[in-house]
């Protein structure tokens, strides 16, 4: 008999969406997430100048203060399943143990890939920019109108070009812009390409991960599958970037 040997677990990396750009709250159960999301923002809106003189003419349209509060927005998120299949005499503890680990590794990108869907339909007619710097300064000249440190989405590949360019740096799980906003280097954002997408804060909403085992007798099998709920919401815009 080989001696088996136990590798050590990994530790996820922390360059991507999550953790490392985007909060994470992480609900009791039971939750309603299976219904979607509706993001009621408190960080974006109408902000005007008044003239600070009483006989001055207002500047404010139509000569009123006025104003529309930002729209509510709805997202609809993902199951994320990891499953483990083996013989009905394994420690069922121990293949609870393998989905766990799969899902600290492996979750975020699988909601990657969709949140990469997402912003590809979101973002709108893509600006061109030249080259990585130029792009990255676009970005954050887009978000500094609202105020606030976003997000920016870019392609695991594109790390390599603005490290290079010295446009990061690494504060704990983040990696942060010259501006402070936060950079998601996402695995599965793998098929953005060149685009970098730039969005307000994100946050990631999660169901408690529940398992299911499932003997098979006849085969002598076990499967055991554990499965979350994953919403991953965001304020105010999207705007897409081409480095070109």
């Amino acid at each position: 008999m080989t001696l088996i040997y136990e590798a050590p677990a990994a530790v996820p990396a922390s360059y991507g969406l999550y953790p490392g750009a985007a909060s994470v709250v992480d609900l009791a159960d039971p939750s309603r997430l299976a219904q979607g999301v509706t993001i009621r923002t408190v960080n974006c809106g109408t902000l005007i100048s008044w003239p600070i003189a009483c006989d001055a003419d207002p500047d404010g349209p139509g000569g009123v203060k006025e104003a529309d509060r930002a729209p509510d927005a709805d997202f609809v998120g993902t199951t994320v399943v990891a499953a483990d299949e083996c013989g009905i005499a394994e420690d069922v503890a121990d293949q609870r143990n393998r989905l766990t680990q799969l899902l600290r590794l492996k979750e975020h990108i699988e909601v990657g890939e969709m949140v990469a869907a997402k912003l590809l339909a979101a973002g709108g007619v893509a600006v061109p920019e030249v080259g990585i710097v130029s792009a990255i300064g676009r970005a954050e000249e887009i978000l500094s109108v609202f105020g606030f440190k976003g997000v920016i989405h870019l392609a695991p590949h594109m790390a390599a070009d603005v490290f290079n360019a010295q446009l990061a740096t690494i504060s704990g799980s983040t990696v942060l812009s010259p501006l402070g906003h936060a950079y998601a280097f996402d695995g599965g954002y793998v098929t953005m390409g060149e685009n970098i997408y730039v969005t307000g804060p994100v946050t990631v909403l999660r169901d408690p991960v529940e398992y299911i085992a499932e003997d098979t007798p006849q085969t002598n099998r076990r499967l055991v599958i554990a499965e979350r709920n994953v919403v991953v919401a965001w304020e105010c815009l999207v705007r897409r970037i081409t480095v070109t």
